[in-house]
């Protein structure tokens, strides 16, 4: 189009030098003439630049719409880019993150895994302890036996029964793996029920005076059994007041 429009320019400035030259070889009628001729070819040659200027200016508006919006597309392309490279940098940071959390949640993990394989290892060394020591517990050898006998009908512990006791309760402190077994008696006068809950008040009034001298109570074994074993001593004043009694057995256990 700018060729178009400088080949029309040039022939106007000829179309000039054409009519200089025309009015300086007529006279004044031919003048008039050549006058009309150059200005018809005038408009015609004015006309066609004027429309090359007006589609020159129209194909540069749409060059200029074109490279702008090509401008525009190239602009939006970077800018997604940069927002696609942010989200991605971001997607990649939380990756690291959880990665991270990851990586101590299992480390965590593995932590509360060996606690509770010692836990099982401590547990199971305890229950093996507690096993052969209930099995050991059985396993037992008589080591010293001792009365402490009581007035009829009575639960209450007399001078001679708590001496008998202490002796008991020095071998014990000197041995702390010694068990006792107590049980209580009593002789066959008066009803069976009655004697039976005497026995367990004459077994208990022996523990109890060991326990508060520092006995612990998971190293007794205890019990009342009435007259059950009194025999025939109804006619056998001795007799009965043996039957009136605790029995204190102390133990060791076996070696095992």
């Amino acid at each position: 189009m700018l060729h178009n429009n400088a080949s029309a320019r040039n022939r106007l400035a000829m179309v000039s030098a054409l009519v200089v030259i025309l009015l300086g070889s007529f006279g004044c009628a031919g003048q008039n003439w050549v006058i009309d001729t150059v200005r018809e070819m005038d408009k015609d040659l004015v006309a066609r630049v004027g429309r090359i200027e007006t589609t020159s200016a129209a194909e540069k508006t749409r060059v200029d719409q074109q490279l702008t919006e090509v401008r525009g597309i190239g602009t939006d392309a970077r800018n997604r880019a940069d927002e696609a490279g942010r989200v991605a940098q971001v997607a990649s940071q939380k990756a690291d993150t959880a990665a991270q959390k990851a990586d101590a949640a299992t480390q965590k993990a593995d932590a509360a895994i060996q606690k509770a394989d010692a836990a099982t290892q401590k547990a199971d060394a305890v229950d093996g302890r507690l096993t052969r020591a209930m099995a050991n517990r059985l396993k037992r050898t008589q080591v010293q036996q001792a009365d402490v006998t009581f007035k009829t009908g009575k639960s209450v512990l007399h001078e001679n029964g708590q001496e008998v006791i202490m002796g008991i309760l020095k071998v014990l402190a000197d041995n702390p793996t010694y068990t006792v077994d107590i049980v209580g008696y009593t002789d066959s006068v008066g009803k069976a029920d009655s004697n039976l809950i005497l026995s367990w008040r004459r077994e208990e009034a022996v523990r109890r005076f060991m326990v508060e001298r520092g006995v612990e109570l998971n190293r007794f074994s205890f019990t009342g059994v009435g007259a059950e074993r009194s025999g025939d001593d109804a006619q056998d004043a001795l007799k009965r007041e043996k039957n009136r009694r605790v029995t204190i057995t102390v133990f060791k256990p076996d070696d095992n």
